[in-house]
């Protein structure tokens, strides 16, 4: 079954202690709908009980075939910010190669 593609639709892997830009997001007036990836099933239910209205998904944002089976070329946004570079980047790579139009990934070493 093919989900429907939201027009404010975000997925978002975030560092395990810094939920706030899914917070952020959940709470602003444009009505975001958010995803977040996270690979550790315990962090999933931490966040769980943190982000009422966000959809946590277990899995790695690096892995090419979950990215596809969980439809995340159908975000508008992908934001990648994990403490790790070369996984943000590696993550931003993959969403381009999958069609997301924009992305976006932290780089820890300027």
């Amino acid at each position: 079954m093919k989900k429907e593609k939201s027009s404010k639709h975000s997925s978002f892997r975030w560092r395990k202690d810094r939920p706030q830009l899914c917070k952020i997001l959940e709470d602003d007036k444009n009505n975001y709908n958010v995803q977040l990836v996270e690979k550790n099933a315990k962090r999933c239910e931490e966040l769980s009980e943190l982000l009422y209205k966000t959809l946590i998904l277990k899995g790695d944002g690096t892995n090419l075939k979950f990215i596809q089976e969980e439809e995340l070329d159908q975000v508008d946004v992908l934001v990648a910010v994990t403490g790790d570079d070369k996984s943000n980047l590696l993550t931003s790579v993959l969403a381009k190669k999958i069609g997301c139009d924009k992305d976006n990934y932290r780089n820890h070493q300027t």
